[in-house]
């Protein structure tokens, strides 16, 4: 196996035994078992896939569709589980984002040692 790949199964590994993925898949279990935080998973799905069949097919959305729509993201971020989920989502996100920042940056030539996205000033 080459170098790039072995440490390419290191960074895999490192992030799967990481914190924030513990924290997500904890938070994604804890909204999958909240039946409020389903329904209003299922609502903003509904009118989400609502939404975006009509932008798909060159349609205005009328006030009340994009009051709804305002209406059940605001659910979303009023229910503590997704509120939850969602906040550990991006803090995961928010580390792969650094990596692939850290990576571009070598590429490029640029000092991969310069923070990035996600860094929170620890990976220098």
């Amino acid at each position: 196996m080459s170098v790039i790949m072995e440490k390419a199964h290191a960074l895999a590994n490192a992030l799967k035994e990481s914190e924030e993925l513990d924290n997500l898949r904890m938070k994604e279990a804890a909204m999958a078992n909240d039946p409020e935080a389903q329904k209003i998973l299922a609502e903003y799905q509904k009118v989400r896939q609502e939404v975006d069949q009509k932008r798909a097919a060159g349609e205005e959305l009328t006030e009340e569709e994009k009051e709804l729509l305002a209406k059940v993201e605001q659910k979303m971020q009023e229910n503590e589980t997704i509120s939850a989920y969602l906040e550990a989502q991006r803090e995961f996100n928010s580390i792969l984002q650094g990596v692939n920042f850290i990576i571009t940056k070598a590429l490029s030539g640029e000092d991969s040692n310069t923070c990035g996205p996600g860094c929170g000033g620890s990976c220098c």
